[in-house]
């Protein structure tokens, strides 16, 4: 598992490696070992050092990186790019068996399953119970999180209403009188989270990484390529609670594995990675209840690989921001509705 941390790279102009192998028998090594963890990830982040990605740190050419041998010769990034060479054959040779398997005829082989899990902030949440507001009410099937236009509309006129819209009772409930926030389903949900002609390129999340995969590998959806959208203002405790969400994690994770015949590659990234690595302690103590042998199993059957984008596996001194000042994201919103609105979310004292 590498973990890149792009926040401290664009304030420093460092990019930092940690190498952190998860305590599962046969499940890490088998993700270092074939060298399939990064899938460029970490390799770009080396590349934005170069002087023609010096102006643009953060940009991310997926398609250049793994694809062109060019980089194989990039300085200090010999056994990264090697690494996202070989797991681009694993996914485009559809093997997750062996790395010299002959690539089988297009369309003519199941592929691993591939699964995204977004971080905080960066799953599409969805209104179902119309608020009234001063003006324009927020209503039932809007995009609450995060709709720019919705936003700036509402704001015109009752700058605390859509505020109040995000907010949660305690244990992530839902308010009385608030909005009922859902997440959006399907690879929309994780995209982009502003959808709009202006708004989508600057609110991209896994857009890039599922155009890749579309057009260079012939993945779909829902049949090889699946996302795994959640509510991020709960914990995974919530999240269960309320939406059955670890446990539709695990149905979707054997659904996929059964259709597709091979175990899935699953991406997380930020907060995703905190809740991928709960389900799995939630699945070793309440699924298989404390059964090691048929938890190894179970994971050994449907988990490749596990791919850390950004793993705050030690934590991240940007969360404290939330609760001391608040955390606007770029969105016309003062720090202190913001602060307003994180402090009832479960996943901020989560």
């Amino acid at each position: 598992l590498v973990h890149v941390e792009p926040t401290m790279a664009r304030q420093t102009r460092l990019v930092i490696f940690t190498a952190v192998f998860i305590a599962i028998p046969k499940f890490s090594p088998r993700c270092h070992d074939r060298a399939s963890v990064e899938l460029g990830v970490a390799s770009a982040q080396l590349e934005a050092k170069d002087d023609r990605h010096a102006d643009s740190e953060d940009a991310i050419d997926w398609h250049e990186w793994i694809t062109d041998d060019e980089h194989r010769d990039s300085p200090g990034a010999e056994m990264l790019t090697w690494s996202a060479h070989e797991a681009w054959r694993v996914l485009s040779n559809g093997s997750t068996s062996t790395l010299s398997s002959p690539p089988p005829p297009p369309g003519k082989a199941p592929r691993p399953p591939v699964f995204l899990l977004a971080g905080i902030a960066s799953t599409r949440l969805v209104n179902w119970r119309e608020k009234a507001c001063r003006g324009s009410n927020i209503k039932a099937r809007d995009v609450v999180w995060v709709n720019i236009g919705k936003l700036v509309e509402t704001n015109t006129i009752d700058p605390t209403c859509w505020v109040d819209c995000m907010k949660t009772g305690p244990g992530g409930t839902d308010l009385a009188r608030g909005c009922v926030l859902r997440p959006d389903e399907g690879l929309d949900a994780v995209s982009a989270m502003a959808p709009g002609t202006w708004t989508s390129g600057i609110s991209e999340v896994y857009a890039p990484l599922i155009s890749l995969l579309v057009d260079e590998l012939g993945y779909d959806a829902p049949g090889s390529l699946r996302a795994l959208p959640y509510d991020w203002r709960l914990s995974p405790r919530r999240l269960e609670e309320r939406d059955g969400f670890l446990t539709a994690t695990k149905l979707s994770l054997e659904h996929a594995v059964l259709v597709n015949k091979r175990p899935a590659v699953v991406f997380a990234h930020s907060m995703g990675n905190l809740v991928f690595l709960y389900f799995l302690e939630w699945l070793k103590a309440v699924s298989f209840k404390g059964d090691r042998r048929k938890f190894q199993k179970w994971v050994d059957t449907h988990v490749w690989c596990y791919v850390g984008l950004s793993a705050p596996l030690l934590g991240a001194a940007g969360a404290l921001r939330t609760s001391l000042d608040g955390e606007t994201f770029g969105l016309p919103l003062s720090g202190d509705s913001a602060r307003e609105m994180e402090l009832t979310f479960d996943s901020t004292h989560w």
